[in-house]
């Protein structure tokens, strides 16, 4: 798939599989659900699995429930004694991104957590780890 999320480069893509005889694609780059649905719609003999689609869209998708992961996630350390928290929200193109970092927002609302750190920004280890260390808000090894 291509780098870039937009419909042109996308169907041109699907183009190029399709005369290859591939007939389904699993698709993990972000995606508003109208360019995915478009894509469904005009590619009726390719089968799309989307990876990263809100949960509105009208498509074939993989997803998990951010809500339930997230609060699961922030009272579990709440309750071992954290009360600081950050969250390395990924790239704000995501819809998954998005919809973690909201459901995030909303567990720490739920109980009352006023600290926390939100950065922005790649997923990838490496590009992960640069961003973590140079944050002035992390701490390394610091006690709950």
């Amino acid at each position: 798939m291509p780098a870039q999320a937009d419909f042109v480069a996308l169907q041109a893509r699907l183009d190029e599989l399709r005369a290859q005889h591939i007939r389904g694609v699993i698709v993990s780059l972000p995606l508003e659900s109208a360019t995915a649905e478009r894509l469904v719609q005009d590619n009726p003999d390719m089968a799309c699995l989307f990876l990263d689609v809100s949960p509105e869209a009208d498509v074939c998708c993989v997803r998990f429930d951010h809500r339930d992961g997230c609060g699961a996630c922030v009272r579990h350390l709440w309750e071992l004694g954290h009360r600081e928290f950050g969250l390395l929200a990924g790239p704000e193109s995501s819809v998954s991104a998005r919809l973690r970092l909201a459901s995030w927002r909303e567990a720490l609302h739920s109980l009352n957590i006023a600290r926390s750190t939100t950065v922005f920004g790649d997923w990838a280890p490496p590009a992960a780890g640069r961003k973590l260390s140079s944050s002035s808000t992390c701490s390394r090894g610091s006690a709950p």
